[in-house]
């Protein structure tokens, strides 16, 4: 931030939810905000659409392909499979004409989740991210109503917070 950079990159600071959702907490009524958490969107995302739906007074009946991962990030498999999507060639023009669009896009995005893992956080970076976080977290929980014990996987902070409540 000293260096100007955009928000985008601040990703420690707008990690407190707490202190970024208090404030419209203290501007609104509650009946009027909601809060959805990206592991109910992954678990049920159609429970968390028309939970968004009801709570906008907007019909349910909307159809569309919702739930469909768009760009998802990660580490590749296998460089030859990326050129092969990335770049045009004899076998990526035959296969255009001979499957339709949409199924091609199907396709093209299944590959494209396959082709990459997940490149998993070093324990002891995600340790001091639970630590950081957990004031904010005990905030946020009481804030929104809701227990959030996933949050405190892996230092037994949800059983210090316990201790100390």
């Amino acid at each position: 931030m000293r260096d100007y950079w955009v928000p985008l990159w601040a990703y420690k600071s707008v990690g407190f939810y707490y202190r970024q959702l208090v404030r419209y907490y203290r501007r609104f009524p509650a009946d009027q905000i909601r809060v959805y958490l990206f592991e109910d969107l992954a678990a049920k995302p159609e429970d968390v659409l028309r939970g968004v739906f009801g709570f906008l007074g907007v019909s349910e009946n909307i159809k569309g392909d919702f739930f469909a991962r768009r760009d998802v990030s990660g580490v590749t498999r296998s460089e030859y499979l990326s050129q092969l999507i990335k770049n045009p060639g004899a076998l990526k023009s035959a296969f255009q004409h001979i499957v339709p669009q949409d199924l091609r896009f199907k396709i093209t995005e299944r590959v494209k989740d396959w082709k990459l893992g997940k490149e998993l956080m070093p324990d002891d970076v995600r340790q001091q991210l639970i630590a950081d976080y957990h004031d904010d977290i005990v905030k946020l929980e009481g804030l929104i109503g809701r227990d959030l014990p996933a949050w405190y996987e892996g230092n037994g902070a949800k059983n210090d917070k316990q201790r100390h409540a």
